[in-house]
């Protein structure tokens, strides 16, 4: 099964000045990012890389043990994961890298986008640059503690949420329980031709494997692997060490909070996706991670409990057990980029937002700024959908605007004949015209009056107009539904699908073509949101 792709651009599919701006590489942004998004820059990219080094030798030997750690339904060490987690021990081998939260099920479909965008990213590279070796790297954010935003999944119109009270890290959570939550997912392709191949995925990965990290690692590689898809979870001793500098400098100077106050030109025309606080760092324990602050006789303690340090204390708690501090959405990439020798970062608008606050703090830790993509940004439309939209002769960039105004335009193209007054405009204007001749022959000052009168009468003629256009709407529900009814599905509870809707669903109706189907219309850079038909007939 393949797709017809159309074009929409960011800004007529709603998106942000700044995503509209940043593709662009307009100027105004020019302080906020060290590479333009585009192919040009990669040269630039790979030779600004070398110049900071990563222990290599630790971030193989911690992926060897968590794939190590992990339940695959098959050999992981035959696929070409093994093979890339082998090749990031070279020199000359880079990581391009997205991030997400461990949300069951994968979650929305932006998550399906964010993976083969690198996927795609890693192959272009590898054609431009057949010297170098390109990995695709997932990086789990294990250490999220927001339960909420990840434990619930809508599959076919139906929210489905796993039951857990567990709390702290979600990457330790255990998948205890979890059998319940898989039913009522699995329940919905039981009449699917891919059920099995669905069931094996998420059967192994969530019964099979005891943490959601491992869950998660599994579910990814069973999907990705043949893409060479390699998942990182950050939540490791030996990969914190790494980043202790960086740590260390926001718990004694609070760089992050500082050059936060230097960005009123970015916020007042942007506004600002995120806001760092005077300590960016949680406190790890079973079951807990909570903030670190700082009180003002310069001692620190962990919020909600009795942990109090001073400040040598804490400095060696630091050196002594770096795996209990966890970075929040502010040095979460600086960690990132100080263990991975990563070229690019690939995250939705949200992420590339925040990325474009951090140059600064970047700079100061001395710590590599990579180049910042948007990833594809996509709606899937079925042969449903996609044939209401021809029989309706509605543009997809259309689909976009508020259903009424759908309908609006719809019914006034068709029924245009019907509907236009433009001819009695003109009457109405020529009328005018030689009225208001004849009124300031007589006396001048009731030029005014007379084009008060014109513009009084235009807009009871518009009224009549938009009275007229709601008795056809009446009297034609059936396409008004029509219009309503392909809107509510193409945007399920007025968002936007990729937001909302699951994978399974798709590879449930297409089977794993579709993933493939995806990648081939993937761009490296993408300049613009893409409807992908489904043009069966």
């Amino acid at each position: 099964m393949s797709f017809t792709s159309h074009q929409v651009t960011f800004k007529e599919a709603g998106f942000s000045n700044l995503i509209t701006d940043y593709i662009s590489a307009n100027p105004a942004l020019s302080d906020y990012f060290a590479f333009p998004p585009d192919k040009k820059s990669l040269a630039k990219v790979i030779e600004s890389r070398k110049n900071f080094s990563v222990n290599r030798e630790v971030l193989v030997s911690t992926l060897l043990k968590q794939y190590e750690a992990t339940v695959f339904s098959n050999n992981w060490k035959s696929s070409l994961v093994f093979q890339n987690i082998q090749l990031l021990a070279k020199s000359e081998t880079f990581t391009v890298t997205t991030g997400h939260q461990l949300n069951i099920f994968t979650g929305p479909l932006y998550f399906v986008f964010k993976i083969l965008t690198v996927v795609r990213q890693a192959e272009e590279l590898k054609k431009m640059f057949p010297e170098y070796h390109f990995v695709p790297v997932y990086w789990m954010a294990t250490e999220d503690h927001d339960l909420e935003e990840i434990k619930s999944v809508n599959v076919g119109g139906e929210k489905i949420t796993w039951q857990t009270n567990q709390q702290g890290a979600t990457g330790r959570m255990t998948t205890q329980g979890f059998s319940e939550t898989l039913d009522l997912i699995l329940k919905k392709f039981s009449a699917s031709k891919n059920e099995e191949y669905i069931r094996s995925i998420l059967e192994t990965a969530y019964l099979k494997n005891k943490s959601l990290a491992n869950a998660t690692r599994s579910m990814v590689h069973e999907l990705f692997s043949e893409y060479g898809i390699v998942v990182l979870d950050a939540d490791e001793s030996d990969l914190k060490r790494q980043a202790i500098p960086v740590f260390k400098d926001d718990l004694q100077k609070h760089t992050a909070f500082k050059e936060f106050k230097n960005l009123e030109t970015f916020e007042k025309k942007y506004g600002l996706q995120v806001h760092a606080r005077e300590i960016n760092l949680f406190y790890l324990q079973p079951n807990s991670r909570e903030r670190i602050v700082k009180n003002g006789d310069g001692s620190y303690e962990v919020v909600n409990t009795d942990i109090r340090f001073s400040t040598e204390e804490i400095f060696s708690e630091l050196e002594k057990s770096p795996e209990r501090f966890s970075p929040n959405v502010i040095l979460r990439p600086m960690y990132q980029e100080a263990v991975l020798p990563n070229l690019c970062y690939t995250g939705g608008p949200a992420e590339v937002h925040y990325w474009l606050q951090l140059k600064k703090i970047f700079e100061h830790n001395k710590v590599f700024f990579p180049l910042i993509a948007l990833r594809n940004c996509m709606m899937v439309a079925d042969s449903i959908n996609s044939k209401t939209l021809a029989s309706l002769k509605i543009n997809w960039k259309d689909v976009f605007e508020d259903a009424n105004v759908i309908a609006n335009k719809y019914f006034r193209e068709k029924y245009s004949e019907k509907l236009s007054l433009e001819d009695a405009s003109r009457q109405l204007e020529q009328a005018y015209k030689q009225i208001k001749e004849k009124a300031t022959a007589i006396d001048v000052t009731l030029a005014k009056h007379a084009d008060a009168e014109l513009v009084r009468l235009k807009k009871r003629l518009n009224a009549t107009e938009k009275r007229m256009l709601r008795a056809l709407k009446k009297k034609n529900e059936t396409e008004v539904k029509t219009i309503q009814n392909m809107k509510d599905s193409l945007f399920p509870g007025g968002n936007l699908q990729e937001r909302t809707e699951n994978v399974f669903p798709f590879i449930a109706e297409y089977g794993m073509g579709f993933l493939n189907d995806l990648l081939k219309v993937m761009e490296m850079f993408p300049q613009n949101f893409q409807v992908l038909a489904d043009d069966r007939k």
